[in-house]
């Protein structure tokens, strides 16, 4: 899906936005214009990213499984994963 630009969200993915737009796709991989992953899709189960103004990855929510990671970062180095 080369050239394909989603933008960041600042929330939970819901049932409309970027689900609407990817529901149609099996498997992809989508970046943002910054060129972020923040959409992964496989075998119909996607998981959403989101990511800092530095480019590091703050969370990923898994819809599928309704799980969330946080990822904790200092300095530019990621400490804890909750």
């Amino acid at each position: 899906m080369q050239g394909c630009h989603i933008f960041r969200r600042y929330g939970p993915p819901t049932s409309t936005g970027v689900a609407d737009v990817t529901a149609a796709i099996a498997d992809a991989d989508l970046d943002d214009a910054h060129g972020l992953r923040v959409l992964k899709r496989k075998g119909g189960v996607s998981s959403y990213r989101m990511h800092g103004l530095d480019g590091s990855l703050l969370v990923k929510f898994d819809l599928a499984a309704g799980t969330r990671q946080e990822h904790i970062h200092v300095g530019g180095q990621r400490i804890a994963t909750r």
